[in-house]
This record gives structure tokens, C-alpha cells and sequence, in this order.
């Protein structure tokens, strides 16, 4: 019984490590997406008032 529940908690910190390393990935990834925007956002800003 005793190893049925150590598989049982292993077996759902596995899925907790997953799941948060699939999240911490999701993150980053919308992370870098926002920021490369803002950046873009900023260029494109600098080249209209340049224009102006």
C-alpha cells in the first residue's frame, strides 16, 4: 500500500513539473511577443514623429 501511494505522489509531482514548466514556457513566449511589440511599437512611433 505504502508504494501504491509513493507511485500516486510521484506520479503528480511529474504532472506538477509539466505542467508548470509547459506554463513558465506559455509565459515566456507571450512575454517575448509583448515586448518585441512594444519595441515595435516605439520604432514605428520614432519613425512617424520623424515624418512629422
Amino acid at each position: 500500500m505504502p508504494y501504491h501511494d509513493l507511485s500516486v505522489v510521484d506520479v503528480f509531482s511529474a504532472v506538477v513539473r509539466q505542467v508548470t514548466a509547459f506554463m513558465v514556457c506559455i509565459i515566456g513566449f507571450y512575454w517575448d511577443l509583448t515586448v518585441f511589440g512594444f519595441i515595435y511599437l516605439i520604432d514605428k512611433l520614432n519613425e512617424v514623429r520623424n515624418h512629422l
